[in-house]
C-alpha cells in the first residue's frame, strides 16, 4: 500500500517515527518486525531519545546508545545513564530477589516544553506501560500526585510482562483500554515506579545542581573566583542552587551573565543575614573569624548602598535636566514628602507613624498663614526628629522675617500637640522651607550667612528648589567618587556582568 501511495521521503520519515514511538519497544524482541520502504523500524527512529538529559535504565537493554544529548560526566566523559534494580516485591520495594521484573527506561528532559511535541501532535510527558508487545497503559504518570516533583520533565517506557501470566486472572479491563487498578500486581508496579520517581527526583536535583555549577564556573572566571573564595566553605553547597536555577531557565548566554551577577548579589544578601545572625554567637577570642563576619557585613552593605545611591542620582539627574523651571514645584510637591533623602542623606530611613502623622498633619495644616504664599505643607516623623516641610510657590519672593514667622507658627502648634506625649516631646522639631526664589537680600552672601545663622537656633532651614536638587546631587556624587575603586563585591559583580568570553 505504501508503494502504491508513492509517499515522499519526508512523509515516510514521519511515519517511521510515529510507528517507532508506538511499537518500537514491542517489535523485534517479541517476534515481529516493522519494515517501511525496505528499512526496519528501530529504536533509532523514535525521535525522542535525543530529548533525554539523564537516563535511568531497567534490564539488560542499553537505551543510552540512542540518546545523543545526554549530559556527560565531566571527569570521565561517560554519558549520565544509570542502571537501576529492575526487580521488586509485592510492596514495590526494589531488590534483586523480588518476584516481579520490568524492562525499559525513564528519561529526564532538559526542559519541560521539550516533551510537548507539537510537530507530532503528541505529548511525550508520560510513562507508557507495555505488556507482551502491547500497550497496556498509555500513561502511568497520571496515577501520581507528586507535588513539586519533576514529573513534567519525565518520559519513558516500562515493559511489565508479569502483568499477563498464564493461569492468573486477566489484568486488562473489559474494554482492553486500561488495567484493573486493584490487582495486586498492578499495585506493586505502581508502588515500585513511585519509588523510582522519588529516587529520580533527588538524583536529578543533585545532577542539575552539579551541572549548573560546572556551566557557570566554566563560563566566567570571576564566578570561579567568587565561588572559590566563599567562606565558610559550607556556603558553597547552597550557592550551587543559584546556578542550578539559572541553568534550568535556559536563557541565552548574553543574558546569563546578568542573571549570574544578580543571583550572586542575592546570595550575598542572604549571607549578610546569616552573618548578622552569627555575630552574637561568635567567640571573640577567634579574632580572624570575628573580623571576617564583620567584613562580610560591611562589604555587602556598601554594595547595596552603592546601588541605591546610583538609583537616586538617576532621579536627581532627571529633575536637574528634564524638568522645566515652572514645573519643578509641582514635581517636587508630588515627590519630596516621601523621599526625604533629597534634603538630607541622614533622613533616608524616615519612618512613617501613620496615625501620629495624620494627627499632626492636621495641626500644622490648620495654622493660619498667608494662603497666597503657601503651596503645600507636610509633616514627617524621622527616628530622632519631627520634620515640617513647607513648599512655597516658586513665583513668590518672601523675606527672611516672613519665612521665620510662619515657620515658628508651625513649630509652636506642633510643640503644643506633641507636648501631650513626653516620649515625643523630647525629640527636636525641624522646619524646612522650600522656595522658588531666595529671600530678599540673600543675593548678598554676608546677609544670607547672617540670616541663616539667626534661623539655626530655631532649626529652620531655607533653600530653593534648584539648591535642593543640586545639593542632593553633590552629596550623592561625592559618595560615588569616594567609593570608586573600592568594594570587592561591587567590583566582582561588575566584572561578572561585563565579562565577554572570546568567540
Amino acid at each position: 500500500k505504501l508503494k502504491k501511495l508513492r509517499l515522499t521521503q519526508q512523509t515516510i520519515s514521519a511515519l517511521r517515527k510515529r510507528i517507532a514511538r508506538r511499537f518500537g519497544i514491542l517489535g523485534g524482541q517479541h517476534g515481529f518486525h516493522i519494515v517501511i520502504d525496505s528499512k526496519e523500524v528501530t529504536f533509532a527512529d523514535r525521535d525522542y531519545f535525543h530529548k533525554a538529559r539523564f537516563l535511568f535504565q531497567y534490564g539488560e537493554q542499553d537505551y543510552a546508545q540512542y540518546c545523543s544529548n545526554l549530559d556527560e560526566n565531566e571527569d570521565t566523559g561517560e554519558k549520565l545513564s544509570f542502571p537501576r534494580v529492575n526487580r521488586f516485591d509485592a510492596t514495590g520495594k526494589a531488590g534483586d530477589s523480588g518476584e516481579y521484573e520490568v524492562r525499559g527506561w525513564i528519561a529526564v528532559a532538559r526542559r519541560s516544553n521539550d516533551l510537548d511535541d507539537r510537530g507530532q501532535q503528541d505529548n511525550l510527558n508520560k510513562i507508557t506501560v507495555a505488556v507482551r508487545g502491547k500497550v497496556a497503559l498509555e500513561d502511568i504518570l497520571n496515577e501520581y500526585r507528586l507535588g513539586g516533583m519533576i514529573t513534567k520533565f519525565i518520559y519513558g517506557e516500562i515493559n511489565a510482562d508479569f502483568l499477563d501470566q498464564d493461569g492468573l486472572e486477566d489484568i486488562a479491563t473489559s474494554s482492553r483500554q486500561s488495567i484493573a487498578v486493584d490487582d495486586p500486581r498492578y499495585i506493586a508496579l505502581r508502588a515500585f515506579i513511585e519509588g523510582e520517581l522519588r529516587h529520580i527526583w533527588n538524583a536529578t536535583n543533585r545532577l542539575k545542581d552539579k551541572k549548573g555549577l560546572e556551566t557557570a564556573l566554566a563560563s566566567n572566571p570571576y564566578i570561579q573566583e567568587w565561588y572559590d573564595n566563599l567562606k565558610p566553605k559550607h556556603l558553597q553547597e547552597p550557592a550551587r542552587k543559584i546556578f542550578s536555577v539559572i541553568d534550568r531557565a535556559n536563557v541565552d548566554d548574553a543574558h546569563k551573565q546578568e542573571l549570574y551577577a544578580n543571583g550572586i548579589l542575592a546570595f550575598e544578601t542572604q549571607k549578610l543575614n546569616y552573618a548578622i545572625d552569627r555575630l552574637d554567637n561568635i567567640d571573640t577570642s577567634n579574632l580572624d573569624l570575628f573580623l571576617k563576619y564583620l567584613a562580610d557585613v560591611d562589604a555587602i552593605e556598601a554594595a547595596r548602598y552603592f546601588e541605591i545611591v546610583q538609583e537616586r542620582l538617576e532621579v536627581i539627574g532627571k529633575l536637574r535636566t528634564n524638568v522645566e523651571e515652572d514645573a519643578k514645584e509641582r514635581t517636587l510637591q508630588e515627590y519630596v514628602f516621601d523621599h526625604l533623602w533629597l534634603f538630607d542623606p541622614a533622613w533616608e530611613r524616615a519612618t512613617r507613624y501613620k496615625h501620629m502623622e495624620e494627627r499632626l498633619q492636621a495641626v500644622v495644616g490648620g495654622v493660619n498663614v498667608d494662603a497666597n504664599v503657601r503651596l503645600d505643607i507636610g509633616y514627617r516623623r524621622i527616628s530622632c526628629s519631627h520634620v515640617i516641610i513647607e513648599l512655597k510657590r516658586a513665583s513668590r519672593s518672601l523675606s527672611k522675617t516672613e519665612l521665620e514667622q510662619q515657620a515658628r507658627k508651625y513649630k509652636d502648634a506642633l510643640e503644643k500637640e506633641i507636648g501631650k506625649d513626653p516620649n515625643e516631646a523630647r525629640h527636636p522639631i525641624e522646619v524646612v522651607c522650600l522656595v522658588g526664589k531666595l529671600p530678599s537680600g540673600w543675593d548678598n552672601p554676608k546677609v544670607r550667612k547672617d540670616d541663616e545663622e539667626s534661623l539655626r537656633p530655631y532649626s529652620i532651614r531655607v533653600m530653593t528648589y534648584n539648591e535642593l536638587i543640586d545639593n542632593a546631587f553633590s552629596a550623592y556624587s561625592k559618595f560615588i567618587e569616594a567609593s570608586e575603586g573600592v568594594g570587592r563585591l561591587r567590583q566582582l559583580i561588575n566584572d561578572i556582568r561585563s565579562y565577554a568570553p572570546d568567540p
